[in-house]
């Protein structure tokens, strides 16, 4: 775990968004909007704006997520390439592979989604006083 402070900027319903203090793990993680260093997730503690908070973030994960997302739809378009030759007999294998391509974009899609939901339910966040 990392630990980064931030401001919290607004409470939402069962949610908070937090102005995050930029460091050098910004660039490796990606977490947060690309209009700030804003981090929005799920809360149910007692936070109130203008709050110093500081917040944990799972190191490791972000490398698994980008190994759903792009490497799988990858696997299933070859996949898919190598079936439709076998079923084809040669005779033409875009309709397997753009097949199998669709299948895959969409398990990875799940997957990460599912990944990314289990990646923001381990952030953890703290009051933090100077």
């Amino acid at each position: 775990m990392r630990w980064e402070e931030g401001v919290v900027e607004k409470v939402l319903r069962g949610r908070v968004r937090i102005s995050m203090k930029e460091t050098s793990f910004c660039d490796k993680c990606r977490l947060c909007s690309k209009g700030g260093r804003i981090l929005e997730v799920p809360y149910s503690g007692e936070l109130k704006e203008g709050e110093r908070v500081r917040v944990s973030i799972p190191e490791g994960r972000i490398s698994l997520l980008y190994l759903i997302v792009f490497l799988l739809p990858i696997l299933f378009l070859i996949l898919g390439a190598v079936v439709g030759e076998r079923i084809g007999e040669g005779k033409g294998v875009s309709f397997f592979a753009f097949l199998f391509l669709f299948i895959g974009l969409g398990v990875s899609l799940l997957l990460s989604r599912m990944e990314t939901r289990r990646f923001i339910s381990k952030i953890r966040i703290e009051k933090y006083e100077v």
